[in-house]
């Protein structure tokens, strides 16, 4: 099962510097910054900072794709639109980092998946997830976004 390690960290972090400033993305209206951010925050989202997220899921997203995305079998399918997070009526706009910070974020990541400091929250559609369980899950984010920039 695909994990983010320090392997696929340092080809996830190639492969985003590798992005010119006004790159396109082949789906979805991200842009680079964007795409920055989102990576950021989902990062730090499960090293416990940031608003709890709802669970919107139901049996299928649970017991049928969460393990099929996780194991890497399935990939994370185009369009999937986050909920609002608890306490907001809408999902807040699309958040921007630079490249510097979403690389220290991401190196955060792997060393707090070294310790088992990842913190167990709820995901939208897969319910909670455990340290090993985020990792596989972002092996499966970073790669989804990767392929959308064309990096992947």
């Amino acid at each position: 099962m695909p994990r983010l390690d320090q392997t696929l960290a340092d080809r996830a972090i190639a492969g985003l510097e590798s992005l010119p400033e006004d790159v396109k993305p082949l789906w979805g209206k991200m842009n680079r910054a964007q795409l920055y951010g989102h990576l950021n925050v989902t990062l730090l989202y499960c090293m416990g900072k940031g608003p709890d997220m709802p669970f919107k899921g139901n049996w299928k997203s649970r017991m049928l794709f969460r393990p099929l995305i996780l194991s890497g079998m399935v990939s994370i399918p185009k369009g999937v639109k986050l909920p609002a997070p608890k306490g907001m009526k809408t999902p807040p706009p699309p958040p921007e980092a630079t490249m510097e910070e979403l690389a220290g974020t991401i190196r955060a990541f792997v060393a707090a998946s070294k310790t088992g400091d990842l913190q167990r929250r709820m995901h939208p559609f897969f319910g909670e997830l455990s340290g090993p369980e985020w990792q596989q899950f972002h092996a499966a984010h970073f790669k989804h976004h990767l392929k959308q920039f064309g990096v992947w």
